[in-house]
Parts: structure tokens; C-alpha cells; sequence
């Protein structure tokens, strides 16, 4: 866990501070005390210090206001490349990757298979981030299924906050393997709690307490940075672990996650779909309601740009994820009709609005509506 963020700061560059031993033990408070309190990152310690405390630290170790760090990342994200490039940024990839240290049996396993299952994104992604990869799976006790997929989902997110932070806290993303900046910044636009305001019954109040709309939404009203950006963060995150998901149903990992007995999993395939309608849901509330934070979300053509990037990738995986679900031998668990709810006409003119592109109800006929259609007699056009 120890050079977590500090050297998540210097991914993009090709040097590192060398540490004193005062800096070493400082270090090691910040880190016991966030593991006290349950927390896995050196950014959320950071905030439950004083400025004071903070300030002691050495340049270089201070990821949260030590702008030197990000140098390497600046050079390469110019607002001139930003507009050359119409995609958005395309930071280049990381020469820099955390030294593994495969005489510890447990990173030893992760690395075999991530290094054989895993895309090259989440590959990198635990090259940069083995720490806190790491933290997740042994907080857990055991390497599974679901503790492996949920630490490279968790360390996701803390390379966001630290990309975000190297880029003057303009929202960044990994994705694809790259850093995709863009122009908003964390706190700028509602409560993704609006969601509340436009969901339907049955997606919101009327799923169960532990559904992912108790866990994010209605839990959450009163985080009041959990703003838009949050929302793309849990969205970026969930489409690229649904696909690490997907891409270890060959594995014994799976194999034996099934032969436990376990015949039904949500994962991150239902959190991607689940994000797909809450983020249709904030467009439209946002649209009809808050017009302040819509206006920042439509002009803002490298974030949309984003959007588009997860949507295709979501349902990219969508389409080889469906025969992995429970209706066809398989364990992953995804609701016809809430694919049929994201895919209605009132929610898809919320891309259409913001001018990004998407797939329509016929591309489900043969795989998730299919069933559906069975099922209610209902046939789709």
C-alpha cells in the first residue's frame, strides 16, 4: 500500500523521489491511520488530516498539492492537442509500471492470471496499481472471483482520483489503457441523487435494500461531491471489470467460483447495466430540471466524448456477456427487462440529444429480448 498515490503520480514519467527515513515513517502513519478507519487510499487519509499534518510532508509526497509530480502528464495533454484531437485526450501509455514482487505467492497468482485472462488495459492497470490491487483482495482474506474483480474495480477509482488530481483536477479517466481527460471538474453539477427524481419505480424504491440504487443512490443523497462525475467514474469502472468478468469465465478462478455452489452473480455485468440507466436517468432530470448542470455536461465535448467511449464498450459487453448469463448455462445475472427499460424510446433521446451514438432494440432481439419476448408474449419491433 505504501507508494499507492505518490507513485500512481509518477506513472507517466520515468523518475521518482527518493525518500528520507522521517518521510518513510511519515508515510507509515498516514497508512495506519487510514487502515484504522477502513480506508485504502492515501488520498482519503489525506483528508482526514490537518492541513498542517499535510504540509509536512515532503515534496513528492503530496500527491494532493505537489503539481511537479504531474509534470509528464501536462506535457502530453495540451489544451491545443485537446482540440486536434477530436476523441478527447489520449494521454500516451505508461512506460513506468510498480516493480511485482512475485516471491509473494498471492501477487505471484494475480499476475498469472491477469497476465493470461485479462485485457492488456486491466493488465496495466495492476502493473501501475499491484498495491492497492493488492489491499483489496487481502482485506477479503482470499483470492476469488469477487475479490479479484473487486480490487481492479476499487483500484480503477484511485487511479481516476489521482489522474483527475495530476490534471488540475479536471476529471480523468482511465480507460482502454489510457487517460481520457476532460473539462469538468469534481463538485461542478448535481447530486447524481437527482436520479431518484426520474428512475422508474421498479429501478429505484422498488429494487431491495442491498440493490446497487439503495448502495449508490438513495444512500448517498447526502455526499454532496457525489456530482456527474462520480456517476461516469462507477459507469467507467463497471464496463471495464464486466469485461474482466467476462474474460475469466476460462479460468479455474471461475471453475471454482461455480463449483462452490453459487448459481447466480450479479457482478459487474448488472453494475454496468444498472450505471447505463442511471446515467440515462441524471441526462434526462438533469435536462428537464437542473438546466446549470446539463449546460456544463452539453458543452463539454471531451466528457461526451467519454460517455460515448463507455457506452459503445458497455455494449460491446453486453452483447459477449449474454451468453454467460443464467438463461444460457451460465452464472451472471441480467434482467431482459431492464435492458428494455435503457433501450426505450424515452431514455435513448437522451443520447440522441447530446449527439452520441448508441445501439437500438433490434441489436437485443436475438439475445436478451429474445427471452423476454418468450416469456410475455411480447414482440419486439
Amino acid at each position: 500500500m505504501r507508494y499507492r498515490i505518490i507513485l500512481v503520480c509518477l506513472l507517466f514519467s520515468n523518475y521518482c523521489w527518493a525518500q528520507d527515513v522521517s518521510s518513510q515513517e511519515k508515510i507509515k502513519e498516514i497508512e495506519d491511520k487510514a487502515f484504522a478507519i477502513g480506508m485504502n487510499s492515501y488520498k482519503l487519509a489525506l483528508e482526514k488530516m490537518s492541513v498542517q499534518d499535510i504540509n509536512l510532508l515532503p515534496s513528492g509526497e503530496n500527491p494532493k498539492y505537489d503539481a511537479a509530480a504531474c509534470v509528464f502528464l501536462k506535457e502530453h495533454s495540451s489544451a491545443e492537442k485537446m482540440i486536434d484531437d477530436k476523441r478527447g485526450i489520449i494521454v500516451r501509455k505508461a512506460n513506468w509500471q510498480a516493480k511485482l514482487d512475485l516471491k509473494k505467492s498471492d501477487v505471484s497468482a494475480v499476475n498469472q492470471i491477469l497476465s493470461k485472462y485479462a485485457s492488456k488495459e486491466i493488465y496495466l492497470l495492476f502493473r501501475l496499481l499491484p498495491d492497492e490491487v493488492m489491499w483489496w483482495i487481502r482485506k477479503d482474506q482470499r483470492l476469488t472471483l469477487m475479490s479479484l474483480v473487486d480490487a481492479v474495480h476499487e483500484a480503477h477509482h484511485a487511479l481516476d482520483q489521482v489522474l483527475s488530481y495530476c490534471n488540475d483536477s479536471n476529471a480523468t479517466f482511465y480507460f482502454d489503457g489510457e487517460a481520457r481527460i476532460t473539462e469538468l471538474k469534481r463538485g461542478g453539477t448535481e447530486n447524481y441523487s437527482i436520479i431518484s427524481e426520474g428512475i422508474p419505480e421498479k429501478y429505484g424504491i422498488g429494487t431491495p435494500p442491498n440493490s446497487n440504487y439503495y448502495r449508490y443512490v438513495n444512500n448517498n443523497k447526502l455526499h454532496v461531491n457525489n456530482d456527474f462525475i462520480i456517476l461516469l467514474d462507477e459507469f467507467n469502472a463497471y464496463t471495464s471489470t464486466a469485461s474482466l468478468d467476462i474474460s475469466l469465465t476460462p479460468s479455474e478462478l471461475y471453475k471454482k467460483f461455480r463449483s462452490s455452489g453459487i448459481t447466480s452473480y450479479g457482478g459487474n455485468l448488472q453494475g454496468m447495466s444498472d450505471f447505463m440507466l442511471y446515467t440515462l436517468c441524471y441526462l434526462q432530470v438533469a435536462r428537464m430540471h437542473y438546466p446549470d448542470s446539463y449546460k456544463k455536461i452539453k458543452e463539454s465535448p471531451f466528457l461526451l466524448a467519454h460517455i460515448a467511449r463507455v457506452w459503445k464498450a458497455a455494449e460491446q459487453t453486453l452483447h459477449d456477456g449474454y451468453k454467460h448469463t443464467v438463461n444460457n448455462g451460465g452464472i451472471y445475472v441480467l434482467q431482459p427487462d431492464l435492458i428494455d427499460t435503457i433501450y426505450s424510446p424515452q431514455f435513448l433521446a437522451e443520447l440522441d440529444h447530446l449527439g452520441i451514438a448508441h445501439g437500438n432494440r433490434v441489436d437485443w432481439l436475438n439475445t436478451y429480448f429474445l427471452r423476454l419476448s418468450e416469456k410475455n408474449g411480447i414482440v419486439f419491433n
